[in-house]
């Protein structure tokens, strides 16, 4: 019996984020074996180095992507998105990300999930963590991705070609409003906050409320 078991994958950028991709087919299909496998994969089990895995001790290189074909009438691809926790045992499956759902289309063409033709390929993904819709667009050239071109974007130095994501029905997908407060400002101990569901739950702050201006790098605010 082997010691090891070889699992195919594929490291791509999706936006701003870089991560670990995978056939929903190749990994168990029992969760807790599932957890234990992506856990050694990224090395997400305590070390915040990620020495032993293929995590990148930073949030946004320490991302999994899992793809499969769709059983949807309105979809061709499944996408859940799954956030490996730097330093930390753990594996996190409640939000979305889209930044690796924008190279979740590569990996399906790649992987030939599925086929395109012409010279730009619509790719309609359902969203395992939230239960939306996504379509994707970008170039293909004989079929597969066209990864060069001229698009760029905050965080990620040079060029490369565009995916172009059409959300469909986000509001309130985390916590059933969009405004989940109820409000579209409160004030907390003097603090002026709005809290907003569009995709991805989000907190707005005055950057003047925390002696900031709103032009600090990352590091600077880190």
């Amino acid at each position: 019996m082997p010691l090891q078991t070889a699992i195919p994958y594929m490291m791509i950028r999706g936006g701003s984020s870089k991560g670990v991709y995978f056939n929903a087919g190749d990994l168990p299909a029992e969760q807790q074996t599932r957890h234990a496998v992506l856990k050694h994969v990224m090395g997400a089990y305590g070390d915040p180095r990620q020495i032993d895995g293929l995590g990148g001790a930073d949030p946004l290189t320490s991302k999994i992507g899992i793809v499969s074909l769709s059983d949807r009438d309105d979809c061709q691809i499944n996408f859940e998105f799954i956030q490996a926790l730097v330093g930390e045992d753990r594996l996190d499956e409640t939000p979305n990300c889209g930044n690796l759902l924008a190279g979740a289309g590569a990996f399906a063409l790649e992987s030939s999930l599925i086929e395109a033709d012409g010279d730009e390929v619509e790719i309609a993904v359902f969203m395992v963590n939230s239960g939306k819709r996504c379509d994707l667009f970008f170039p293909v050239e004989a079929g597969l991705p066209v990864y060069a071109g001229d698009t760029v974007i905050d965080g990620v130095m040079g060029t490369s070609a565009s995916v172009m994501c059409r959300y469909h029905d986000l509001q309130g997908s985390s916590t059933g409003s969009v405004l989940p407060t109820g409000n579209v400002c409160n004030d907390f101990d003097g603090v002026q906050v709005t809290c907003v569901d569009n995709g991805m739950p989000v907190v707005c702050l005055r950057a003047e409320n925390f002696g900031l201006t709103g032009q600090e790098s990352p590091d600077e605010l880190n």
